[in-house]
């Protein structure tokens, strides 16, 4: 008596160089509806290098810093020009300079100043070390929550000075993190 042979089972997949293997089926369509943010700035290095650090620690969902080394207008018309698909676009303005923002990490900052120099003396009075074209993250990732507190209370630039915005940046990010993506 012959025996039935059994039906070949259809390939499950096909080989590819190296071992490989893939159904050659497409896949799912996939979008990260995670919150992207987009941070321009006119700081060629101190701001650049503190959200550089902010991204690449994790901090929120991914974000990209762009520099555009122009004036405070033309940073905002080249804002609207990226927006394509965003959501909006927000601002962050620090009075005088992005190193209220630093120096609130470190301690409470209500001393007027007027010029950047002025606030830039009072953060290396504070870290000795401190320099403006080396960012050392190590010294502001203990006071970033503290510094959101310090500069919710000092009002809102460019109105009062010496303050900052950067605090509502950092809570979209913070809430980004806090988003579930989908995946």
């Amino acid at each position: 008596m012959r025996q039935k042979e059994t039906p070949k089972s259809p390939r499950q997949g096909v080989q590819l160089g190296q071992g490989r293997e893939t159904t050659l089926r497409r896949r799912k369509a996939y979008r990260n509806s995670a919150l992207t943010v987009l941070i321009l700035t006119n700081g060629v290095k101190t701001e650049k290098q503190y959200f550089d650090a902010l991204r690449k620690h994790a901090w929120g969902n991914p974000f990209h810093v762009s520099v555009k080394n122009c004036a405070p207008i033309a940073l905002v018309e080249s804002a609207m020009a990226e927006k394509s698909n965003a959501c909006g676009i927000g601002m962050a303005l620090s009075q005088p300079c992005f190193e209220v923002w630093l120096i609130l990490h470190k301690k409470d900052f209500r001393k007027s100043a007027h010029h950047a120099k002025e606030v830039e003396a009072e953060l290396s009075k504070i870290l000795p070390r401190w320099d403006k074209s080396t960012l050392r993250m190590e010294d502001f990732w203990e006071g970033i929550e503290d510094a959101i507190r310090r500069a919710k209370a000092l009002g809102e630039p460019p109105e009062s000075n010496p303050s900052t915005a950067v605090w509502e940046v950092m809570e979209v990010l913070r809430a980004s993190a806090e988003e579930p993506s989908s995946s």
